[in-house]
């Protein structure tokens, strides 16, 4: 499966945010992270059908109460090698 220029992207930034401690949650098709420039609104992002979805104030502090952003290498790794097959 090739994917298209957007996918890329978005997978870039779920890559950027799990090696920036911004990483929240991913089930392979959706992400959530938080954004880079505002470390209190959370974003999520499924490649699959290329969306984005940008959390309100109201839940992004909701979201964060339970799930606090970390680091995962492993989960840059896994999606730099899976966007290296997709070409």
């Amino acid at each position: 499966m090739q994917l298209s220029r957007k996918q890329i992207e978005m997978l870039e930034d779920v890559i950027s945010a799990a090696r920036d401690g911004r990483y929240c949650h991913g089930n392979g098709a959706q992400w959530v992270y938080v954004s880079k420039n505002d470390r209190n609104a959370v974003i999520s992002a499924d490649h699959v059908s290329e969306k984005i979805n940008y959390y309100n104030k109201e839940d992004s502090e909701r979201y964060l109460a339970g799930n606090r952003p970390y680091r995962d290498e492993s989960t840059a790794r896994s999606l730099e090698d899976f966007i290296k097959s997709s070409k």
